[in-house]
């Protein structure tokens, strides 16, 4: 899977993929949620100029998921990350968290973690497993992978690690 910059042509096809991934939503029953309109385009066009908006694509090189970011006091927080259905559950939304933290440490910037959960995968956040504490031992710190990185908080924001 590669990830690229959307084309501005392809805009619309976020919003599809936002639409669609958020009939997860209305399955589990948060219709609410569901319902929400994504950006316009106008918006998601404002972040593709900014380099702030990339896509993972199959290899027929069609978009089947995008992250957003914005940028607030020099981090970089996750705006909007959606995976179609039809690509779920194979790490795209992961390896577009990963691109994120990639792009952020080139410029030297941290990354700050989304608090949503995912909808299909409760314990998970933003694209990261959330940890799990056996009671028999203590938990013990890993040094951070990529992937880790986007979930962790910037201790600058004044927010906890």
């Amino acid at each position: 899977m590669d990830i690229r910059s959307p084309r501005v042509s392809e805009l619309p096809v976020l919003q599809d993929i936002e639409r669609a991934a958020g009939q997860l939503y209305h399955d589990i029953g948060m219709p609410e949620i569901a319902g929400d309109e994504p950006l316009t385009a106008d918006e998601l066009a404002r972040y593709q100029r900014d380099g702030r908006a990339w896509v993972a694509v199959d290899a027929a090189d069609a978009a089947v998921a995008y992250l957003i970011a914005d940028r607030v006091d020099g981090n970089f927080h996750v705006e909007q990350v959606s995976v179609h259905p039809g690509s779920a559950r194979r790490g795209v939304g992961r390896s577009l968290l990963e691109h994120l933290a990639d792009h952020a440490r080139s410029r030297r910037a941290p990354v700050a973690a989304a608090a949503q959960k995912c909808a299909k995968q409760p314990g998970r956040f933003a694209g990261v497993a959330a940890p799990r504490r056996r009671r028999s031992a203590p938990v013990r710190r890993r040094a951070p992978t990529a992937s880790a990185a986007v979930a962790q908080v910037d201790a600058r924001s004044g927010s906890r690690r």
